[in-house]
């Protein structure tokens, strides 16, 4: 099991932002929050979780503020996949995401082992899919 503390991640709204002749590019805050929270990673010495895994994240809020909290999920998988804590996000079977109140803003996050989708659930999905 992965457990990680990290600073609180940037909204999906935030990551990128559009340059004309260029395409999409990371904006400065988001590439501010990856080196912070890389740091946090390295320091953390975790050892990686191969194949299925299954992800719980709780973010710990300071303020009052609207959000969306499944906006917050991207940045992060994206930090444990270029960090190889995980081999891809495709291999995520189960993700849990929390808000809390709390006087220091960040973002715990704990990954486990999965046995992958159960092969009932797996039907379900290609029935709707068919």
């Amino acid at each position: 099991m992965i457990e990680l503390t990290l600073p609180f991640p940037i909204s999906v709204n935030s990551l990128y932002r559009n340059v004309r002749g260029v395409g999409r590019v990371k904006t400065d805050r988001y590439r501010v929050w990856l080196q912070a929270a890389g740091h946090d990673v390295n320091k953390a010495k975790q050892k990686p979780i191969n194949g299925w895994y299954r992800i719980s994240m709780t973010l710990h809020e300071s303020d009052n503020r609207r959000r969306d909290i499944d906006n917050f999920f991207k940045g992060v998988s994206d930090l444990l996949v270029a960090h190889k804590l995980i081999d891809d996000d495709c291999f995520c079977t189960d993700i849990v995401i929390t808000r809390v109140r709390s006087d220091v803003k960040k973002c715990v996050v704990t990954i486990a082992p999965s046995t992958g989708i159960p092969d009932e659930r797996l039907n379900r999905i290609q029935e709707i899919v068919e």
